[in-house]
């Protein structure tokens, strides 16, 4: 069973959500993409939430970073076809 502790930090509050989804739009933006149709929107969501969940509170330190993986994770993806 999960502790009401624990499901308090898996929790977010409304403005968690708008400041990731700001993360999120800046993100696309920096990688020239739209934030509804870009192919990896699930990726690039769950690595800000992840960021976000150690702390990370800045737009667009959340952003730089999760573009950052995707650059390395699109190199990653490249080499192994």
């Amino acid at each position: 069973m999960i502790s009401l502790n624990r499901f308090h930090k898996l929790t977010y509050s409304e403005d968690d959500w708008q400041l990731m989804e700001s993360a999120h739009r800046r993100a696309c933006d920096l990688l020239g993409q739209s934030p509804l149709y870009y192919e990896h929107n699930d990726r690039l969501a769950r690595t800000i939430m992840k960021l976000f969940d150690t702390g990370t509170r800045n737009v667009e330190l959340l952003a730089s970073i999760a573009v950052h993986r995707e650059h390395v994770m699109d190199r990653l993806l490249s080499t192994h076809h």
